[in-house]
């Protein structure tokens, strides 16, 4: 009987012995899971280019004339097309950059002196521009100011080639002057990190394989991202820019493990449509209940002074350049 008891016992201390190597080996496994998940890091979020200039005083005036920029390559573009090809009655994109002349017009250049002249909800009057922007806008824009607008303007009225073909040269002094303004600019702490000033860019419609309106493509990136941080504008292009604001699609890709690089100027393999979908999601996710950014700001040009309509119905000559040039 003692053996029998004897036996019992030995088999209960085995069977618990078993089953105590059993937990051990269970908590094991959790613990090595636990250290491993807790080796994950939750990917950080870079910061883009335009919130590491944050401590650029200028870096809202700096984007503001990259603005002004683009305008003037899309006006030169149409200019040319008239010059050049006859096609004279879309003067749209060269009546904005007469526009951008007239320092009463909501968009115009000397409010990129302000601090939200472009910001979507609201535009200022100006009256106290920053004095650095301010002068170098001075320095670059009144010069030759009447002339230029005058040959702008003449194209406007007349829409006929010889007219058009003088005002080609006012675009470019334009196209030129507002970079040479910003180029004033950019030495100031924490604004280098912004594209240079150098070499003055020219339009960039002819870039292969897909045209852009400005031809450095770092120039294009710090205008397309300001636009994006400023209006809520995106540029598919964008992609392609470092640093750049990344879109909610992105991001996830990226947390994902995504392969696709960032900042190369590629050669367009990117899939179109992947980008199409990717504009497509920035405004269901972006935009505010019934309103779309750029929506708005349409709205906000056929409602207020609306001054591409009001421009093209006036007589060009009737207004006083003298006025535009003490103005700005």
């Amino acid at each position: 009987m003692s053996k029998f008891l004897f036996a019992v016992v030995l088999c209960a201390v085995c069977l618990s012995g078993f089953s105590y190597g059993d937990e051990k080996a269970s908590d094991g496994a959790k613990t090595e899971g636990n250290d491993a998940a807790s080796s994950k890091t939750t990917p950080v979020e870079e910061k883009d280019i335009y919130d590491k200039a944050a401590t650029c005083p200028h870096r809202f005036h700096m984007g503001c004339l990259l603005d002004v920029l683009e305008k003037s390559c899309t006006g030169l573009q149409a200019l040319e097309a008239c010059a050049n090809s006859g096609k004279c009655k879309n003067l749209e994109e060269l009546q904005r950059v007469t526009t951008a002349l007239d320092p009463k017009n909501f968009e115009a250049v000397n409010k990129c002196c302000c601090s939200k002249a472009y910001t979507e909800g609201g535009y200022e009057d100006c009256k106290t521009p920053d004095p650095v922007c301010k002068k170098a806008i001075d320095n670059h824009l009144k010069t030759d100011l009447n002339k230029n607008v005058k040959l702008l303007k003449d194209c406007l009225k007349t829409k006929k080639q010889p007219a058009c073909k003088k005002a080609i040269d006012a675009a470019n002094w334009v196209r030129e002057a507002v970079q040479k303004a910003r180029g004033e600019m950019w030495p100031t702490n924490g604004c280098q990190m912004l594209a240079p000033p150098e070499p003055i860019s020219k339009c960039g419609f002819d870039v292969k394989p897909e045209g852009r309106a400005i031809e450095r493509a770092d120039l294009y990136c710090d205008t397309i991202i300001w636009q994006f941080k400023e209006m809520g504008a995106s540029d598919p292009f964008m992609e392609k820019c470092k640093d750049a604001p990344k879109l909610p699609k992105q991001l996830d890709e990226a947390q994902g493990g995504s392969d696709a690089a960032e900042g190369e100027f590629d050669d367009g393999s990117e899939d179109p449509e992947a980008v199409d979908v990717e504009d497509e999601s920035v405004e269901e996710e972006d935009s505010p209940e019934g309103a779309e950014p750029e929506g708005d700001m349409e709205e906000t040009e056929e409602e207020g002074a609306q001054p591409e309509g009001d421009e093209s119905e006036e007589d060009p000559e009737a207004e006083e350049p003298q006025n535009m040039k003490d103005e700005l």
